[in-house]
């Protein structure tokens, strides 16, 4: 079959047009479709639509010549090849169509059939020839780039790896710092989602934003969160390059003082729930595919790491707990029986004392010292033993309610005010009701202690596809991150009467119901305890 070529022939002279047309449709190895242009802006205008294979291109155009058309052809892109065509020979000229990218470079007056046949058929070739090399060396260049980025994720999963004693937050931290360095972003910030769904915990923001702005306090609402939770909300990767142009309305810091002309968001999704996202923005070229992968597989490490963290800590925890829990069974069953010995005889002699006897003050404090000891080996007891759960369907709202009623005394005497939020409480629960209403008891009294005379303490329960919630929010000073794997641990306290078992006691009931306890910054002040209950707890 006759190969079929696209000709342009830019050529201000009629009679030329017609001698190259008619040299062309002598050629009978191959047939050409020629388009002619007799000016130098039409013949620009036409190049510019790259549908043409090869352009015969007239060296004298009028005022304008053909080299400066084939030095605008080239900076607009042109892919065909381009032959100049002189009526006379001229070196210099020759030479200058050569460096200004020309394919060849003919004389009318020479030009044979043959000659023009082959000029076009070598130019087209090595022009094809020339436009693979090119996309073969920017493939090898992607591959390349691919395997850099690569071995710098493997890298940072490595550096990973040996974090083994360090908090999530500088975990957070170290992946967004990777995320950044690997995209070759400018900023960018990294937070956990809440087990709703509804709020960002921001664990991290990239050291240019924490140096040039006021940045966002968490819980941050997913739906104030502008760009920064749009992946969450979305729950797939988001890739923006024109910002400026298409990007939803920004709201938080930074961006009352860093402009954003890029942004790619990509979450962290565990099954169905979005447990994380990371955010990075301005990057020098535009976002792609490349890297939404290397950010979800850097973020899928991450999370591995955390869950294999979380198991081990859990596990020694257990054991440590067991051991513990052996030691203080032992040393309460000793305690027991002289204890209440003590405090038997000291409430008979106190009854006897006259009411004037100074004896009976030092009476009265020996009395509520014995109280408290037979508190805390009641807690020890209750700690040392094994949990058997009996579980009833309930509701979660009546739950709450009667514990606002047991403590209402106790925020009375502090004037700190209680506020319930129950409005889903159209559904039961299977739970422990007793063991249940011993957690809220001693969170909301916590909540209680830890918060100023006239603030409000806010209990609320929310029914979530994923399980019950019940939020306690004081307005306290809130607990400094590094303190809060240490409030779980037995003994731990930093009240002066307090004995270090309630919180342990309540994590140990709610691991029992195979839920979970999250501590939850506050927008203002104070933190909230959140117990999350699975629908089949």
């Amino acid at each position: 079959m006759v190969p079929s070529y696209r000709v342009l022939l830019i050529e201000d002279d009629e009679d030329d047009y017609f001698l190259i047309k008619d040299l062309l449709s002598r050629i009978s190895v191959s047939r050409f479709i020629i388009q002619w242009a007799d000016t130098y802006a039409s013949g620009y205008e036409a190049i510019r639509t790259n549908t043409h294979d090869v352009v015969l291109l007239d060296y004298r155009l009028g005022e304008r010549n053909g080299l400066d058309l084939l030095r605008e052809a080239i900076k607009v892109g042109c892919e065909a090849p381009i032959i100049l065509l002189t009526g006379q020979g001229n070196e210099i000229v020759d030479f200058e169509a050569m460096q200004a990218g020309a394919a060849d470079y003919l004389v009318k007056e020479q030009i044979s059939r043959e000659l023009l046949e082959r000029a076009i058929r070598y130019s087209i070739a090595h022009k094809r020839t020339e436009i693979s090399l090119i996309k073969k060396t920017a493939e090898l260049a992607s591959a390349n780039e691919a395997l850099i980025l690569d071995d710098m994720r493997l890298q940072a999963l490595w550096e990973l790896s040996q974090m083994s004693s360090s908090p999530e937050e500088e975990i957070a931290a170290f992946v967004l710092d990777r995320q950044i360095r690997i995209t070759g972003s400018q900023f960018g910030m990294f937070g956990f989602v809440d087990e709703t769904e509804s709020a960002l915990m921001v664990h991290a923001w990239s050291r240019r934003v924490l140096r040039d702005c006021i940045f966002q306090a968490t819980p941050w609402p997913i739906e104030e969160a502008g760009i920064w939770a749009e992946a969450a909300l979305n729950r797939k990767p988001l890739i923006i390059n024109d910002y400026e142009s298409s990007g939803p309305a920004l709201k938080g810091c930074p961006f009352d003082h860093i402009p954003v002309f890029r942004v790619m968001s990509v979450p962290l999704l565990v099954g169905d729930r979005i447990v994380a996202v990371s955010t990075v923005a301005n990057k020098e070229t535009g976002y792609n595919e490349s890297d939404v992968r290397q950010a979800s597989l850097l973020l899928d490490g991450m999370w591995r790491h955390i869950e294999r963290e979380r198991a081990e800590r859990a596990l020694r925890n257990s054991e440590s707990l067991a051991a513990m829990g052996r030691a203080l069974s032992s040393v309460a069953h000793d305690i027991k029986t002289p204890l209440i010995a003590i405090g038997g005889f000291a409430r008979m002699v106190h009854r006897n004392l006259h009411k004037a006897s100074k004896d009976r003050e030092r009476l009265d404090i020996v009395l509520k010292e014995t109280a408290r000891l037979e508190k805390m080996l009641h807690e020890m007891l209750d700690f040392s033993r094994p949990l058997e759960l009996e579980k009833s369907p309930e509701n979660p709202c009546k739950l709450v309610k009667e514990t606002l009623s047991i403590v209402s005394s106790a925020a009375e005497e502090r004037q700190v005010y209680l506020d319930a939020n129950l409005r889903q409480c159209d559904t039961s629960v299977s739970l422990d009701a007793t063991r249940m209403k011993q957690v809220l008891i001693n969170l909301v009294m916590n909540a209680i202690q830890a918060s100023p005379k006239g603030e409000v303490v806010k209990v609320s329960v929310h029914l979530h596809k994923r399980g019950t919630i019940f939020d306690v929010a004081d307005c306290g000073c809130g607990i400094p991150f590094e303190k809060r794997s240490e409030i779980f641990s037995p003994f731990f306290t930093t009240k002066k009467e307090g004995t270090g078992l309630g919180l342990p006691i309540v994590k140990k009931i709610i691991d029992a119901h195979k839920g979970h306890l999250e501590i939850l910054d506050n927008p203002e002040s104070g933190v909230t305890f959140r117990v999350v209950l699975p629908m089949a707890a």
